[in-house]
């Protein structure tokens, strides 16, 4: 087991309710997620809920970028995060409160694999409003739902959000390929 993937079982092991699934994001979903952002060179990326790195892996070999930020709310995944990709900024912090750390429409692109089914309806709209406040107008925002949670009512809620919120919201693809297999969905400020 890479020590990545042994420090994101830990962290589920320690607080299951802060990680949607015991298993890290496989890099097909991960590239996945990179290939609907539209990502470039020149934008400025906000990663929501690192865990390990198996995103900011793919995300910072797509680069370099104008900036990149990754959001984490484990101590734990944060301190390993720093020593494993130690030239880039992480913080621990929750992602409906990012005041003080990224400025209003400051980002050109989110990616997120927070457990949006494991949110109550409140956090989600806290959420979702912290990530149109700091997305610049045009700015793309990408995450993924897992299939087994869509029958949740929380899932639905989520994407009834994402619409209303969003100028654009769509779904762009299935990744079977992943632990759980989950959905793509691409959103436009």
């Amino acid at each position: 087991m890479s020590n990545g993937i042994f420090q994101f079982v830990l962290a589920a092991i320690k607080d299951p309710r802060s990680v949607s699934t015991p298993f890290p994001t496989l890099k097909f979903l991960a590239q996945s997620l990179i290939k609907h952002s539209t990502l470039s060179q020149e934008h400025k990326v906000l990663e929501l809920g690192c865990g390990s790195g198996a995103i900011t892996k793919h995300i910072l070999e797509s680069g370099p970028h104008a900036s990149y930020l990754g959001v984490e709310i484990s101590s734990d995944l944060i301190s390993y995060l720093q020593k494993a990709y130690p030239d880039n900024t992480f913080i621990k912090a929750s992602a409906d409160n990012l005041e003080g750390y990224v400025e209003d429409e400051s980002i050109d692109v989110i990616i997120s694999s927070l457990p949006w089914t494991m949110f109550s309806e409140a956090v989600q709209e806290a959420i979702i409003k912290e990530i149109t406040r700091v997305l610049k107008p045009g700015g793309s925002f990408v995450t993924f739902l897992c299939l087994h949670a869509l029958p949740l009512p929380s899932a639905s809620r989520a994407q009834k959000l994402f619409k209303k919120h969003f100028s654009s919201f769509e779904y762009c693809e299935s990744i079977s390929r992943n632990i759980p297999p989950a959905n793509v969905y691409k959103a436009v400020k």
